[in-house]
Parts: C-alpha cells; sequence; structure tokens
C-alpha cells in the first residue's frame, strides 16, 4: 500500500512488463473480496481483499520515487520504482 499518493492511499503491484499498477484501496478490495481465506486466528471464513488490507503485516510505503541506482526502499519507506534501463546499451555500427 502506498500512503497519500494523491491525497488518498492506493494499492500498487508490479504488472508482468513491470510498470507500476495502482487502485484505490476500495477498488481493490472490490476486486478480490469475491474470494475467501481462512482466518487461523480467528478460525472464520473472511474476504480476501479486506483481510490482506487490514493484515498487519502487508507492506506499506510513504510513497513513491523513481531514484535510478538508488535502493528498492530508500530512506524514508519510499518505494523506489526504478527497475534499470528496458534496453541493453550497445556499441552504435560505424563508430
Amino acid at each position: 500500500m502506498i500512503e497519500r499518493t494523491v491525497g488518498y492511499s492506493v494499492v500498487g503491484r508490479f504488472d508482468e512488463s513491470g510498470k507500476l499498477d495502482t487502485q484505490k484501496r476500495v477498488e481493490w478490495a472490490d476486486a478480490y473480496n469475491d474470494r475467501w481465506v481462512l482466518n487461523l486466528v480467528t478460525g472464520k471464513l473472511v474476504k480476501i481483499g479486506n483481510y490482506w488490507l487490514e493484515h498487519p503485516h502487508h507492506r506499506r510505503y510513504a510513497r513513491v520515487a523513481l531514484e535510478p541506482g538508488g535502493d528498492a526502499i530508500l530512506p524514508g519507506n519510499i518505494l523506489n520504482t526504478w527497475r534499470g534501463f528496458g534496453v541493453e546499451p550497445r556499441r552504435a555500427s560505424g563508430l
């Protein structure tokens, strides 16, 4: 979860191409709340979207940044979305 990115918290995930996809919390929960999981503490079935959002160990970040060469998590609990260049460098022909 990314807190207060645009005035409200969003849930984000990196898609197959490496792009950060974000949704509002309620939209994300609605997309997954048709599935159920057993809460091992209470022994009850709960909606998986709400379960994840309320779980104390889901990852939370203050915000996102694009910091080439930086660590995946920057100081201040900032998620670094830099994943490298999309192409490999090569020498130009004829030089």
